[in-house]
């Protein structure tokens, strides 16, 4: 089940955005604002396997983060973050990636 991140699911999400990113990992403050910001959407599977961010601007949705944990890969999940997220784009006509 996929659903909307919680100030309560911040000590996991550091602890799983650091195993991901490594030196590239968000600290628990800017996983804070990412959850709490406006015009951010951020969702995580029911148990913290992976987790999503975007930033609406406009007609624009950026796809900001997605994670799952290496344990949890190819079986579904990022997908299923992807579609929970394209559910409710505000007004968007689409999404972006910058790699």
């Amino acid at each position: 089940m996929i659903r909307p991140a919680t100030l309560a699911d911040l000590p996991a999400l550091s602890a799983l955005e650091q195993e991901l990113f490594g030196p590239d990992a968000w600290n628990e403050a800017l996983i804070r604002q990412e959850i709490e910001g406006p015009g951010r959407r951020f969702v995580v599977a029911d148990d913290l396997s992976g987790y999503a961010v975007t930033m609406t601007a406009g007609d624009i949705v950026d796809l900001l983060r997605i994670g799952v944990r290496p344990d949890a890969r190819r079986t579904g999940i990022a997908s299923r973050l992807l579609d929970e997220l394209l559910v409710d784009t505000e007004g968007a006509s689409r999404m972006l990636l910058e790699v």
